[in-house]
């Protein structure tokens, strides 16, 4: 594997560069990946929670790469309607599960679920998963932080971790803009001896563009300002359908 030329970071999101005329597939860390993949090997469920577009889904399917060579590997989007009725009572999850492999003689299994609050059973759902499957880990998304927080207080307490999920900060930002130099100004920062020193102006030109267009990862990785414009509103619209309407 190459050195410190090639920056192999955990994200979700592939991304093509060409490097001697060939194309090399990188994933983006976020900060909060490692401590999340340390948790995988306890029995709580843990729970992802955060605005929509911060990388919660991307968060999950790179945990559930990293799981498929350790036991079997379900995943459930919640946000699709059809997947509705498998979050409507025990029975049915116990059957989707069972249906992508599941048996009580698993190992482990590992089930991921995005967008979970679209189905209020679920919580109760996985209180008697967690209770009566020792062999299955639950690995569940939301956007609905306080709706989330406020349903799960009582029904799983003692039994899960939640993680809030935030867009980039700054030095994640550099991370995903790919570019070495800043992120080396960047952590060379806390050495400065004076009050007034006088950053770089790479660093300026991304300070500028971060404070004015923020941490979604789709937007920081856009290539020009309409593109940011157009995704930014996208992400607006997204959250009068899914949380407002």
């Amino acid at each position: 594997m190459q050195k410190k030329s090639w920056l192999f970071l955990y994200y979700g999101i592939k991304l093509e560069q060409n490097i001697f005329k060939s194309f090399i597939f990188m994933y983006l860390k976020r900060k909060i990946y490692k401590t999340l993949s340390d948790n995988l090997a306890n029995n709580k469920i843990i729970i992802l929670t955060g605005a929509r577009q911060v990388g919660k889904t991307s968060l999950m399917k790179k945990l559930s790469e990293e799981v498929e060579g350790e036991g079997d590997v379900a995943f459930l989007d919640m946000d699709l309607a059809a997947n509705l009725e498998k979050g409507a009572s025990l029975e049915k999850f116990m059957d989707f599960l069972y249906l992508n492999g599941y048996t009580e003689k698993s190992e482990r299994f590992y089930v991921f679920v995005d967008e979970f609050q679209r189905s209020p059973n679920l919580a109760n759902i996985f209180k008697n998963i967690y209770d009566h499957y020792e062999n299955i880990k639950i690995i569940a998304s939301g956007s609905s932080s306080l709706t989330i927080k406020n349903n799960l207080k009582e029904s799983l307490a003692g039994r899960k971790f939640i993680f809030e999920i935030y867009p980039l900060d700054f030095e994640e930002f550099l991370i995903f803009k790919q570019d070495e130099k800043a992120l080396e100004y960047y952590k060379n920062i806390p050495k400065l001896k004076s009050s007034d020193a006088e950053l770089p102006e790479l660093l300026n030109k991304y300070l500028d563009e971060f404070l004015v267009f923020g941490g979604y990862p789709e937007v920081a990785l856009a290539g020009d300002r309409e593109n940011k414009k157009k995704l930014l509103e996208s992400i607006i619209d997204l959250y009068i359908e899914k949380d407002i309407m």
